[in-house]
């Protein structure tokens, strides 16, 4: 009754088909679909990297002096080349510290909040105790 290439190429088109279906691979939409098959179908989505997370630097401090240059960042001591979480320093000034992290620049500052000032009427207590 059909000849034999129609039947091949019905049951290819099926395999085709069914694979499409049930393989788990990402399809492409066929613009020769038709409509109800469309509505199965659905390419998978694509995985996103996460970025990687990083702890956040804060500056305490610095120190500029003759013979070296100092910074306070979370907690640790750090001069021009350190590492220090990820990030390379690049600069200290008196305010703040440029570092590099992930090829882009960052420049943290000093929380003046963080600054204890010594006045006349009330000295910072440095803890030590005097003999």
């Amino acid at each position: 009754m059909y000849s034999p290439a129609l039947k091949i190429s019905a049951v290819s088109s099926l395999v085709l088909l069914l694979f499409t279906l049930y393989s788990g691979y990402p399809v492409v939409a066929d613009p020769t679909m038709p409509m109800f098959l469309e509505k199965k179908i659905k390419p998978k989505k694509a995985v996103v990297k996460a970025k990687p997370k990083y702890k956040e630097l804060v500056v305490t401090s610095t120190l500029i002096a003759s013979q070296r240059t100092i910074a306070i960042v979370n907690d640790k001591a750090v001069t021009v080349g350190d590492e220090i979480d990820a990030a390379v320093v690049l600069k200290i000034s008196s305010n703040s510290v440029t570092l590099r992290r992930a090829g882009k620049m960052i420049t943290l500052y000093v929380n003046k909040h963080d600054i204890k000032r010594q006045t006349k009427s009330q000295p910072i207590n440095s803890g030590r105790e005097g003999s």
